[in-house]
């Protein structure tokens, strides 16, 4: 049995008093991406969803993704939408689907983010992109300059070695 079944086999009651609620704040974070708090009430909410999820299913954190960049509607970090008796996260949610949720309840807009943090989190992804480029391209750079030395190296050994006017005397 894993933590997740082991934890909803228990109360809320039972988890609150024990030493359950360590394992309810971890499981939350691992699977939901929500975060640490002291809150009772948030840490009902926390038992709550987690038992509405598959045993063993992860949510991959937000940063972590680069296909949400095409998504008109990104859920903001830790946030689940329920819609039509279902959850959805960012890897499930479809457009259409956010749309329609917030056609019928506009209040839900605040739950996603905005077309200003949408630019930003592009432009993390691609600034992430441009670094990785650049990192392989200096690394591809410094094993061609360590091969070049080594060669040069190589070159130098095989050169006739020139006998100094010393050696010449010697030898006539």
């Amino acid at each position: 049995m894993d933590e997740l079944d082991e934890l909803i086999s228990h109360s809320f009651e039972d988890i609150k008093k024990g030493s359950l609620i360590s394992v309810l704040l971890k499981l939350a974070k691992e699977r939901l991406n929500l975060p640490y708090t002291d809150c009772e009430n948030e840490h009902r909410r926390y038992y709550d969803l987690l038992k509405t999820i598959k045993p063993n299913q992860k949510l991959v954190k937000m940063e972590q993704q680069t296909d949400y960049i095409g998504k008109k509607f990104i859920l903001k970090p830790g946030k689940l939408l329920y819609y039509n008796n279902t959850h959805f996260n960012n890897d499930t949610l479809k457009d259409n689907i956010a749309e329609n949720a917030v056609k019928k309840f506009p209040e839900l807009i605040h739950a996603f983010l905005n077309e200003k943090e949408i630019a930003v989190l592009k432009a993390m992804v691609d600034a992430k992109g441009s670094v990785e480029k650049a990192e392989a391209a200096a690394k591809n750079k410094a094993e061609v300059e360590v091969e070049t030395e080594a060669e040069a190296e190589v070159e130098v050994e095989k050169e006739p070695k020139k006998k100094t006017p010393k050696e010449k005397n010697g030898n006539e």
